[in-house]
């Protein structure tokens, strides 16, 4: 309401109102549970991307990392739009087969010290020979130590059991989103 004055009159207006909403935004959720494979197999989760704050239309692409390495692994589809009801994909990891170098000794360092003191005898020209002969003998050693870290055995003793926590991002222009997922390779 305005009351006027010497150069205008009194005028009176309706009451504005003014709702903002909240751009419509996405969220990006795993369903499945802990998923444990064997060293080369493959592991399954349904990722859903639903939109939060009203219908989300853009597109979510999804990626995967913190895998174990040499892992892949494939998103189906690997797009998705939210809309109204949301979206699921399935993301598949094929876990790494399972060898020595992926899992190394915490002695590695020390065998490869003692596997390099004969450059010590370099230096020293006169050295005396039970060095060399003790060398040798330690070389054999941690020779026997590094085939026996390697081993093929079917016991699941020998298993190495690992377990991570994979991250999945939705990415639509500047927003991303993120989850978790566990695998456990053994």
């Amino acid at each position: 309401m305005y009351s006027g004055d010497s150069n205008n009159n009194a005028a009176n207006s309706a009451v504005l109102s003014q709702v903002v909403n909240a751009a419509a935004d996405f969220a990006v959720g795993n369903q499945t549970p802990s998923q444990t494979v064997s060293p080369g197999a493959s592991a399954r989760y349904t990722i859903a991307v639903t939109s939060v704050g009203g219908t989300f239309t853009d597109m979510v692409t999804l990626t995967a990392t913190h895998l174990p390495f040499g892992a892949t692994y494939t998103f189906t589809p690997s797009t998705v739009v939210p809309g109204a009801s949301g979206a699921t994909s399935t993301l598949a990891v094929t876990a790494p087969t399972q060898s020595a170098t992926l899992y190394p000794s915490s002695r590695t360092p020390l065998m490869l010290a003692v596997l390099l003191l004969p450059l010590t005898t370099l230096v020293r020209p006169h050295s005396k020979p039970y060095q060399l002969l003790l060398w040798l003998s330690m070389t054999l050693v941690s020779l026997g130590s590094l085939t026996a870290c390697g081993g093929s055995g079917s016991s699941s003793s020998n298993k190495v059991r690992q377990t991570y926590t994979i991250t999945i991002t939705g990415t639509s222009g500047n927003a991303t989103r993120s989850t978790t997922a566990t695998l456990t390779v053994q």
